[in-house]
Formats: structure tokens, sequence, C-alpha cells
């Protein structure tokens, strides 16, 4: 399910890099709409992908995202570490995104199926 969340509910489990916030705006920009939803953990609100997409929005002062909201623990829901020196599983995403302890950016990865596709919303709609 899509729906247009607050970006002030949601909570991060990774942090963002400067440098991708910088790619991740002129695409939202050229686009003047926002094409793909983020996938958020529909209980804690917690974003599994999309923290440079929250970043910018929330930079370019707006207050709504679109949001596939998922079952975090449905076996629909895999994850991988990008980093050798971190472990990442669920649970431990989950307690990180409570504690406001994140990992740096780019440490986990996940794979989500069924993700919308063909999605696009104007800008205008998440003021």
């Amino acid at each position: 399910m899509i729906k247009l969340i607050d970006l002030e509910k949601l909570k991060i489990h990774e942090r963002v890099s400067r440098d991708r916030l910088t790619e991740v705006k002129k695409m939202i920009v050229s686009a003047c709409a926002f094409t793909e939803p983020i996938v958020v953990e529909k209980d804690y609100l917690i974003i599994l992908d999309g923290h440079h997409r929250v970043r910018v929005l929330k930079e370019m002062g707006y207050r709504r995202v679109p949001a596939y909201l998922v079952d975090y623990f449905s076996k629909k829901v895999r994850i991988n570490s990008r980093r050798s020196n971190y472990t990442v599983t669920k649970d431990v995403v989950v307690n990180r995104a409570i504690s406001g302890h994140p990992y740096p950016p780019k440490t986990s990865r996940h794979f989500i199926s069924h993700r919308p596709k063909n999605f696009k919303i104007a800008l205008s709609e998440l003021k």
C-alpha cells in the first residue's frame, strides 16, 4: 500500500552521504515529480529505502512523502549488509532506528518483492 506520510514521523536507520544528496536532488528537481515511493516499515515508520530522497524533500521544504508500507518481518523483505564490518539484521535495523543510533550511509540493502512500478506524483502534492 502506498500512503503519503508526514516526513517528521519517519525514523532513519542509516545516515546519508552529502555527495549522494546532491545527485538525488538533481534527479527529483529535473523530474518535477517524485517517481519512486520510499519503502517504510509499517509499524515503527522506519525508512528501509529512501533516506536520501527523504532528506532532500525535507531540505526543499516539503512535508510529505509517498511511502510503500511493508510488513518488515515477512519473507517478502530480505536484507543484506553492504559492509563486511557491520552485522545487519531486521532486529538490529529496528533497534538502531528506535534508539537513534543509525548505521553509516549505505550499510544495509533491502530487497522487497512486489515494489510499485510506474509511479509518479507531482512535487506540489507533497507540500
